[in-house]
């Protein structure tokens, strides 16, 4: 709870088991998808979820109250090298945003990291995008941390948290 706040919006929510987890601490969650499956699966739970196309290109379905903390978890890795539009309204948001994902520029030069690297390559995970936080200078990066857990093929669950200055 150290970085979000009691309203927490996850992009890329699927059933909703992060909202789940997250409602059930007290928080106040909603999330947002593009299958209606997930959705449908997340509100049969009694859990706020709604379908928001693809976040790639529209946001014209997204809320993201003032203050609110931005939670993605496994929905990154799937833009590639399509963040810009993503990243740009996130930087207009107020709230902590928290990512916990695989990021190409936490791997190490081991022979496992090499061979997760050429595997999330070839995925076409995500790419550039921790390297852009890091550089740019309207984000206060708050913490990052390689947490190395996950597969021979993926370390799915690092994560950075930052915010806009």
């Amino acid at each position: 709870r150290k970085f979000l706040p009691t309203e927490v919006v996850e992009l890329g929510c699927g059933g909703g088991f992060n909202l789940k987890l997250l409602s059930s601490n007290g928080f106040q969650a909603r999330g947002y998808d593009r299958s209606t499956a997930a959705v449908r699966t997340a509100t049969t739970a009694g859990l706020t979820a709604e379908e928001c196309g693809d976040l790639r290109f529209d946001w014209s379905k997204l809320a993201l109250p003032s203050g609110a903390g931005v939670l993605t978890c496994g929905f990154m890795e799937q833009l590639g090298r399509d963040w810009g539009l993503l990243f740009g309204r996130l930087l207009g948001h107020d709230g902590v945003v928290l990512h916990i994902e695989p990021f190409a520029e936490m791997y190490d030069d081991s022979e496992m990291d090499r061979l997760a690297l050429r595997f999330h390559q070839s995925r076409g995970y995500l790419s550039g995008y921790l390297a852009g936080l890091r550089l740019d200078p309207q984000v206060q990066i708050l913490e990052e941390r390689r947490v190395r857990i996950g597969s021979a093929f993926n370390d799915g669950f690092s994560y950075v948290a930052w915010r806009a200055k």
